[in-house]
């Protein structure tokens, strides 16, 4: 069923429940997160460096009138200097909206916010199997970098994930 009245917004504090509902609605009926449900506790702490404003952080929601249909985070990919210009991303739907083009949508704005800064790289981890955000990723412009064969052990048993990356526009100049 269509939901009728979707718009992006940058996401704010008032946000953290429908987004932690979301993530844990993904915890607990896959295992794309590798993670098990995040506590109030969690979420807080996940949120700190987005509502400081910290630098390759930023999030946004897909809502509903205020219900959060879908989250997309970026945020860097490891801490150090060489890796300043790469970004992880991620990005979660409901189930309702799947396949009804609105995570295209949703990570087309991440990434139109993401060229204008200065980001070389982008990087994403895909939990195996998972045809629909390889698909959503290969959409995008992201090609298979590899897989990190069976690398996590999580709900009983060894999970692979297949690496991803997207070139972005800029160049580092010394």
């Amino acid at each position: 069923m269509p939901i009728p009245e979707l718009q992006i917004n940058l996401a704010q504090a008032k946000d953290l429940s429908g987004i932690q509902a979301l993530y844990n609605w993904h915890s607990e009926h896959g295992f794309s997160t590798f993670r098990p449900r995040l506590s109030d506790d969690d979420m807080q702490a996940w949120w700190q460096p987005f509502a400081q404003k910290q630098t390759g952080y930023q999030a946004w929601v897909l809502l509903s009138h205020t219900q959060v249909m879908g989250v997309t985070c970026s945020f860097p990919y490891r801490q150090g200097g060489v890796f300043a210009d790469t970004r992880e991303t991620s990005i979660y739907l409901s189930p309702e909206i799947a396949g009804q083009g609105w995570g295209t949508r949703l990570y087309q704005h991440l990434f139109e916010q993401l060229a204008q800064e200065p980001v070389h790289r982008v990087v994403v981890g895909i939990a195996l199997p998972n045809a629909a955000s390889i698909a959503l990723h290969h959409k995008l412009g992201f090609t298979d970098v590899g897989t990190f064969d069976e690398y996590a052990y999580y709900q009983g048993a060894y999970r692979s994930s297949l690496w991803m990356q997207k070139q972005m526009n800029y160049q580092h100049n010394p």
